[in-house]
């Protein structure tokens, strides 16, 4: 039996294969209460490849903090 899936991202899908859960601002402070209603499993997908020359002071933690 199939499972549902939902995508939840910041910036609008050009091919979603799912329902696309709008979320502005993704940081320590975002409610994803709606997003993950009635949800048994997340994975969560990031990366930062696409920050080609990086000037974060410290870049881990701009990756695990604040998704920057």
């Amino acid at each position: 039996m199939g499972q549902g899936l939902r995508v939840g991202a910041k910036r609008p899908i050009q091919r979603p294969f799912a329902p696309v859960v709008a979320v502005e601002q993704i940081d320590a402070t975002t409610d994803w209460h709606h997003a993950l209603h009635g949800a048994r499993v997340v994975v969560h997908l990031a990366a930062r490849v696409h920050v080609m020359h990086d000037t974060a002071s410290d870049p881990l933690d701009c990756f695990s903090r604040r998704q920057c």
